[in-house]
């Protein structure tokens, strides 16, 4: 783990409040309106409460974010997209993005991916005789891959990132009384609250918005965040990727199109399943196989 180099950081400490006014002010920026304010607006409001915002981010080496998968579901192609072009399944235009996602503010574009199948198709919010396209992209990185890290205290330890969340949680202290000393406690809870809000705030995501637009887009880039998937109950996490960072270090493997039925339990079920692979410029379809299917979401139901 690495936070962001901070200037003036002896000048900033002498700007904090009292810890616990500064935690009030935390609460008070949780419950404001903030759908009304502009951009600038907005970065008024929020420094004006956290004073410093440092960023916490992770490299992962190009050989090991290469070596891994991410998902990702539509389930709204319209009847103007073709199926057999790539771009259908990647990010959308900046001018079709018309409001807020939890990770992209309006006429902003990311990649929304998972860490694991099930979790991009809960994400996606189907519904009963959907057709869904879940397409599987690779890690195809050339350089060290930059992630900032937003995972609150309370996921689970059945997530494939609790590991993760715990080296982050104790280097964010750590660090917070190396940099910030009698003041370390206001970083914590700076990030401890980041971390909750990419959880729990709701639509239009006034906040996560505005804090990912500055972690992927704004000085201190980042070419994608993670955060715990609602959807999923913490089970499993999501990734938004800047459009640039996708383009370049991401590949696309395989989509499987397929009529969603239902979710009972852990078993989502879905049948009429076909694969789509690029052979050359062409989207070939053909069967699934059910040994790859098992490997994409094991705890599925596939019906013919």
């Amino acid at each position: 783990m690495n936070r962001e180099p901070a200037e003036n950081i002896t000048a900033d400490l002498k700007k904090f409040p009292p810890l616990q006014e500064y935690i009030q002010g935390l609460k008070e920026l949780m419950k404001m309106n903030l759908s009304v304010l502009t951009t600038k607006e907005m970065a008024d409001v929020f420094y004006k409460r956290v004073v410093l915002f440092q960023q916490v981010f992770g490299l992962n080496p190009s050989e090991c974010f290469n070596e891994r998968e991410f998902y990702r579901v539509r389930m709204n192609i319209q009847e103007n997209e073709d199926e057999n072009l790539l771009r259908t399944y990647s990010y959308p235009p900046a001018s079709a993005c018309e409001k807020n996602g939890r990770a992209n503010l309006s006429g902003r574009s990311v990649f929304y991916c998972s860490d694991h199948a099930g979790t991009a198709l809960l994400e996606s919010k189907p519904k009963e005789g959907q057709i869904g396209y879940l397409s599987v992209w690779r890690g195809n990185a050339f350089r060290d891959v930059k992630y900032g890290v937003c995972l609150n205290e309370e996921l689970k330890a059945e997530n494939p990132y609790w590991d993760m969340k715990n080296t982050v949680n104790k280097f964010v202290k750590d660090e917070a009384v190396k940099m910030a000393g009698g003041k370390s406690e206001h970083f914590i809870q700076f990030y401890n609250f980041v971390a909750e809000r990419f959880v729990n705030e709701g639509s239009p995501y006034s906040l996560t918005s505005w804090i990912a637009n500055e972690m992927l887009y704004e000085g201190q880039w980042k070419d994608y965040i993670i955060y715990p998937s609602k959807a999923n109950a913490g089970d499993g996490c999501n990734m938004a990727f800047h459009p640039n960072s996708a383009d370049t270090m991401l590949r696309f493997s395989k989509v499987m199109k397929f009529n969603f039925l239902s979710k009972e339990g852990s078993y989502i079920s879905l049948n009429n399943i076909r694969i789509g692979e690029l052979d050359q410029n062409r989207m070939n379809w053909r069967k699934a196989y059910e040994s790859e299917l098992r490997e994409i979401m094991p705890a599925g139901n596939y019906l013919k």
